[in-house]
């Protein structure tokens, strides 16, 4: 049974996806939804201006992320943009999860105080917003930085995982070893460019020989990061798909932890809040947290998986579950000590304060955001991944709230601490093309060249 939408039957569609011609495909699909190009734009996260130029051919639609974000929000079918759509596996990897019971009475997530030093950080933060721009360059500086690297990144995976190509040499168990710690690396600190470079080859030499199991789990899993953080949609599914396997070959509670941890964020993704919640307590329950020794790795992935759950019961609307997770996570980082980056997790009171906002944005409690960003030093957060994290969702909880400058100002802060991740990411680029209708102001300028280097205008 065909379950595509009807106009893709039409003459002129059929011709148009045998052409190549995307522009065309584009146009039908908005039409046939009855929007405008208004309408259309505010979903996909661009103008109206420049989607008539990516209707028009005078935008080439050529990067993959854009492709598959307008498939994805247009319900435009993948194969006529010449992308592979890939079967959703959520079913069988996470399957076999035990029902863990929610009935909780709700209430609402505990604000917490307002330390008025925090407060200040937060706010010289932006008010400081002044000098740290200038450093940022405006774009590309030679011909070689020109290709976008996190369209660069996601079409190096495409080829690896989908149709086996790439160079694949044989490396020894120590080179691996060093490449993941690398890649890992690299992700952390938002180098896309970087990632291009070596992650699509490491697995191709995965594909291309023996391989132990925890360390091919480990670069799958590193793939399936980069997905979700790129909204690579179908690359993510199949790269967990592959670290799931090689993860229940090693035997490794850790690996098997780490990998989990990713397809309970892509379960979240698909809206699957109850079986993500499911899955991630029972692989925290897995974790050997008894007896004479418990290792700072397993208590890290603990209390991540446990903020991954309490995430997505505010996913949910669960007030009251997804605070009962995070103050459980919370306790696990008290046991930590404190802020450490245990297999590649980031995981301490930081990262749990880091869920809360992104969980009261979530649940529609802007303030209640911001008092949590107030209570975090900004220079704790060392991980430049992190830090774009911090600021985008201060961003959007001031949206949420009614405050374009500072929205404006924390996501330029964000460009600062990881400007390839910025600028890749389409929530951020529906932000800026929301402001750019907010009336004018000195404290929004540069915002039209901020929102071009973002394709958002």
């Amino acid at each position: 049974m065909n379950t595509e939408p009807s106009w893709t039957r039409l003459a002129g569609a059929v011709k148009a996806a045998e052409a190549g011609q995307y522009a065309v495909l584009l146009r039908l699909a908005r039409t046939a939804a009855g929007l405008t190009l208004e309408a259309a734009g505010r979903r996909v996260g661009y103008s109206a201006s420049t989607l008539s130029r990516m209707e028009s051919g005078q935008r080439p639609l050529t990067n993959v992320i854009v492709l598959r974000q307008l498939a994805t929000e247009l319900g435009i079918p993948l194969r006529l943009f010449g992308l592979t759509s890939i079967g959703v596996v959520a079913d069988r990897l996470a399957g076999t999860a035990d029902k863990v019971p929610t009935g909780q009475p709700r209430d609402r997530l505990q604000e917490g105080g307002d330390d008025p030093v925090r407060r200040r950080e937060l706010l010289s933060g932006l008010a400081g917003l002044a000098i740290m721009v200038p450093v940022l360059p405006a774009g590309p500086t030679d011909a070689s930085a020109a290709s976008d690297p996190a369209s660069d990144l996601v079409a190096g995976l495409e080829r690896v995982l989908l149709y086996g190509a790439g160079t694949a040499q044989s490396i020894g168990p120590a080179e691996l070893r060093a490449g993941l710690a690398g890649v890992r690396a690299d992700f952390q600190s938002s180098r896309y460019r970087a990632l291009a470079a070596r992650l699509p080859g490491l697995l191709a030499s995965v594909d291309g020989g023996a391989v132990e199991p925890a360390l091919a789990a480990e670069l799958y899993n590193t793939a399936v990061h980069v997905c979700i953080k790129l909204k690579a949609t179908g690359l993510d599914w199949l790269a967990a798909d592959r670290a799931l396997a090689a993860a229940r070959l090693s035997d490794d509670a850790a690996v098997n932890a780490n990998v989990t941890r990713n397809v309970v964020s892509l379960l979240r993704g698909a809206g699957r809040y109850d079986t993500a919640q499911q899955l991630a307590l029972q692989a925290a329950d897995r974790l050997p947290l008894t007896g004479s020794v418990i290792t700072a790795e397993h208590l890290s992935l603990y209390g991540m998986l446990l903020c991954n759950a309490g995430y997505a019961a505010a996913q949910a609307g669960d007030r009251s579950r997804c605070a009962e997770l995070l103050d459980e996570a919370d306790a696990a980082a008290a046991r930590l000590g404190g802020d450490r980056n245990e297999h590649w997790t980031a995981f301490g009171p930081t990262e749990v304060l880091l869920h809360r906002i992104s969980a009261a944005w979530r649940l529609g409690d802007a303030g209640t955001a911001i008092s949590y960003a107030r209570k975090i030093r900004t220079g704790t957060i060392r991980l430049p991944e992190r830090q774009a994290r911090y600021w985008v969702d201060v961003a959007r909880a001031f949206d949420q709230w009614g405050k374009p400058t500072d929205c404006y100002k924390a996501l330029r802060i964000a460009e600062t601490a990881a400007p390839e991740e910025v600028r890749s990411q389409p929530k951020v680029r529906g932000l800026a093309h929301k402001l750019l209708a907010a009336p004018t102001s000195p404290a929004l300028s540069g915002l039209r060249e901020f929102a071009s280097r973002l394709g958002a205008t």
